[in-house]
């Protein structure tokens, strides 16, 4: 047992859940490359529709999504968000089912569009509801834990769904895999359904403020907590320099590291396995020596981490650099939300944690593509020397982009001091 009964089952509703999602999403673009659009030149760009669609729509919904699960029960929420992607998959999978040309390709495609946003929609409700289920159902004491727990699983999910897609995909078809997606929101549905939820605690009556009230009002949250806003701050920092990261990495390997582009491969395990071991020990750190300690550490060691790896010349310092990366950003998010659960009141919890993600989101992919960018733009015959050390395009870039996220981690250093003890907190203004 993880902690307890209640993190227990909302831990294995998310293992089968995450398994699903990452099966779902890879099958979906093989499919779409492979099976609907093989061989044709516009395939990649129906490919990245999907991605764009479930990225608008992230952003669209997350923040007002975040209003009405704080007005809601989290429990029932999260239930009917899980019977509702079961739903909307299956419908999918019933026409993958369909003999061959029974359903136009692009009636297909656009169904596939439909449903790979009202899933993400749903998503923006079941993450924030799910976040304030972990406060609840878990001590204040082993929320660093449960943290652990989680982004651990998270990882170990990215590693292992997307290989199991492509056979399942060419073994059984794709109405299988997404047959799996659907049984796997049922079995979360079934874990969270067993859960013994305690009662909300009272939350002090004030004047209705409607839809719009209350997201501005959490939105002045992020004005009027000073720990809060260091934390976004902070977060969105680190974005713009780990998007220009994920964006040139394939291509620093042969330009910068001369060494064959499969390498690359063998980096993202690297990568992965330090953000593992980084994930699972620093929340549990985290709950004894502070979260926001752990947090300023993780992040000075990925900013140096990517300083290194940005004049690396050699793979072996790479694989140094690239484990020493993982390990920062693993223990930094393992902590970033138990945190959050300290310095927030839980009637905003789900307003916060709904805004978060989308901006997240949003700054990392405004930096991938500045970086692809600017990389394109410089060209691959651009050098430059400052103070005695010469600059390619790329280390160029992966340099500005490690100022950014060390400028967020001395901002950190600073800015969350305290932050452990959220007592001595700004209290959150009388109009939030």
């Amino acid at each position: 047992m993880l902690i307890n009964k209640n993190y227990t089952r909302l831990w294995i509703g998310q293992v089968v859940s995450l398994v699903g999602d990452m099966v779902f999403d890879t099958t979906l673009l093989l499919w779409v490359a492979t099976v609907l659009l093989a061989g044709k030149s516009y395939a990649p760009a129906v490919s990245t529709a999907v991605l764009v669609v479930a990225s608008a729509v992230t952003f669209m919904v997350g923040p007002l999504a975040g209003v009405f699960v704080d007005r809601w029960d989290k429990k029932r929420t999260m239930l009917a968000a899980d019977l509702t992607r079961a739903g909307l998959v299956a419908v999918l999978a019933g026409v993958a089912f369909l003999p061959k040309g029974t359903v136009p390709v692009p009636v297909i495609l656009v169904l596939t569009g439909v449903i790979v946003a009202l899933t993400t929609a749903v998503s923006m409700f079941f993450g924030p509801a799910r976040f304030v289920m972990i406060n609840d159902v878990v001590p204040a004491d082993r929320r660093g834990k449960a943290s652990s727990y989680g982004q651990t699983t998270e990882a170990l999910a990215t590693i292992i769904g997307p290989p199991l897609a492509a056979p399942l995909l060419i073994g059984f078809g794709p109405q299988w895999a997404l047959a799996l997606n659907a049984v796997s929101f049922l079995v979360s549905f079934v874990a969270i359904r067993a859960i013994q939820a305690p009662p909300a605690p009272p939350v002090a009556k004030t004047e209705k403020q409607g839809v719009r009230g209350e997201l501005f009002a959490g939105l002045r949250l992020f004005g009027t907590n000073t720990f809060l806003r260091a934390l976004l701050i902070m977060i969105l920092l680190l974005q713009l320099g780990a998007g220009a990261l994920s964006a040139l990495a394939v291509y620093y390997v042969p330009e910068n590291l001369h060494a064959d582009p499969k390498w690359y491969g063998f980096l993202g395990g690297t990568f992965g396995a330090g953000i593992l071991v980084g994930a699972f020990l620093g929340g549990m750190v985290g709950d004894k020596v502070g979260h926001a300690r752990m947090i300023r550490g993780g992040m000075l060691v990925f900013a140096g981490a990517f300083a290194l790896y940005s004049q690396a010349t050699s793979l072996w310092l790479a694989l140094v650099a690239y484990v020493l990366l993982g390990l920062g950003i693993g223990s930094t998010n393992s902590n970033i939300g138990p945190l959050l659960m300290a310095i927030v009141p839980r009637e905003f919890m789900g307003r916060v944690s709904a805004v978060m993600g989308p901006a997240n989101r949003v700054v990392a992919i405004v930096s991938m593509v500045a970086a692809g960018l600017v990389a394109s733009w410089l060209g691959a015959g651009f050098h430059l020397t400052v103070a005695g050390v010469a600059f390619g395009r790329l280390d160029a870039v992966f340099t500005v982009a490690s100022a950014f996220v060390l400028a967020g981690a001395v901002y950190a250093f600073f800015a969350l001091r305290g932050a452990d003890h959220p007592a001595a907190a700004e209290p959150v203004a009388a109009d939030a």
